[in-house]
């Protein structure tokens, strides 16, 4: 129906050469040979692109370069094979993921979609990112619901589910949101078990994943909502996110954020002859209903590549691998007089090491030089923060010790 005349363009069908996959190996970076980064710790920000994601990416627009509308249907299909690789990664039915392009857009189409009434209560936790806490306070004010909080710092004295029972015992949640990892912290919060509780009264759960989807082993069906952006342990181009939810979450949101592919059947009118444009069609439930118009194809062709390395490897091991890197490193920083806040429970661990920095340090002068010796690091909310990934080698953590030794105490002579 396109009207393929030209070789050229009948070349065009094939999706030879987007979805390749990455050669990966843990604590081997070849796969990233354009990283000017010496240390890269900065996985919990954004990760740096695989040379074969940005090749994806960068054929699927030349692609359209040169073929126009020809490119189309090959670029769908390929959309498809990410959508259906991010599946596998989750472990959910394909025909319950959208294709988003950040959290924040996932968290929007369900505060968006969500049946909430004047009376309604939603449960939210201090220390989260503002993106998983903004478009609720939305949601509550327009729709007359009332905001109670935990605190997630909470859950690292192991206070916080003793808090929450507290709660539920005098408070029916229609709706918690908290994130599988704290983005200050790297505190990995007990999703499942805050579930269970919530679920019991009748309630869901929505998580905003983005700081676990691809360094934290999780079920994301023990809750009933995932949002995340793709671009930083699945180190997927910024522009691309997934949202996961059950198929009965799906069929009892209303479609609010409609678009022109919501329609059920919504492209017939231009392919299956005249007559058939009309603007009643029924909307559809499911994915379709948020995904809204096109996609950015040409990004999600890069992250169907990289998520590639993530199902090689498999998420437990790289859990495993990056947490030696925080064994091999964590000693010498508390030496030093960083106070780690890493977890003591393995569960309640992520890819995130992060240190408050003792009181003659100052943290920013100190992330500047690191930087400055080709180190990455970040300073979210004055914690000094590492996150490795899997590229990262286990000889790292000693040349980062050695270069903060020297930023601390001066070079050893």
């Amino acid at each position: 129906r396109i009207g393929m005349h030209d070789a050229d363009a009948v070349a065009c069908l094939s999706t030879e050469g987007l979805m390749e996959f990455v050669k990966a190996r843990l604590g081997d970076r070849s796969a990233l040979p354009d990283l000017q980064w010496d240390i890269y710790c900065d996985m919990a920000a954004i990760g740096p692109l695989p040379r074969a994601a940005l090749s994806a990416t960068t054929e699927a627009l030349e692609r359209q370069s040169r073929h126009g509308v020809a490119c189309m249907a090959p670029l769908f299909e390929t959309v498809q094979e990410t959508r259906r690789r991010l599946a596998t990664l989750m472990g959910v039915p394909c025909d319950e993921l959208a294709l988003t392009t950040s959290t924040s857009a996932g968290v929007s189409a369900i505060s968006n979609g969500l049946s909430l009434k004047a009376g309604d209560t939603l449960l939210l936790f201090a220390g989260e990112f503002p993106t998983n806490v903004t478009p609720w306070q939305q949601a509550a004010e327009r729709s007359g619901a009332k905001i109670v909080w935990l605190h997630a710092d909470d859950f690292a004295s192991g206070r916080g589910l003793e808090r929450l029972h507290a709660l539920l015992a005098h408070t029916r949640v229609r709706l918690a949101a908290v994130s599988l990892v704290q983005f200050q912290t790297g505190l990995r919060m007990p999703v499942e078990a805050i579930a269970q509780a919530i679920h019991a009264q009748g309630g869901e759960v929505f998580v905003d994943a983005i700081q676990g989807l691809g360094i934290v082993p999780f079920e994301p069906r023990s809750v009933d909502y995932v949002a995340a952006g793709c671009q930083k342990w699945l180190m997927g181009p910024p522009g691309t996110g997934v949202l996961w939810a059950t198929r009965t979450a799906w069929d009892a949101l209303h479609p609010r954020l409609a678009s022109w592919l919501s329609h059920q059947d919504p492209l017939s009118f231009l392919f299956a002859g005249p007559g058939l444009l009309t603007y009643d069609r029924p909307l559809t439930h499911g994915p379709p209903m948020v995904e809204g118009g096109t996609l950015p194809l040409s990004l999600l062709a890069g992250l169907g590549v990289s998520v590639s390395a993530h199902l090689e490897l498999g998420i437990s091991a790289i859990f495993d691998h990056v947490q030696r890197w925080h064994d091999a490193f964590e000693p010498g920083m508390t030496q030093l007089g960083f106070r780690s806040l890493r977890a003591s429970d393995l569960h309640a661990r992520s890819g995130i090491l992060a240190f408050d920095v003792p009181d003659h340090c100052s943290i920013y002068t100190l992330a500047t030089q690191l930087r400055e010796r080709g180190i990455s690091v970040s300073t979210p909310d004055h914690r000094l923060r590492f996150a490795p990934g899997w590229p990262n080698s286990l000889d790292e953590p000693e040349r980062v010790l050695t270069a903060v030794t020297d930023l601390v105490r001066g070079p050893r002579s």
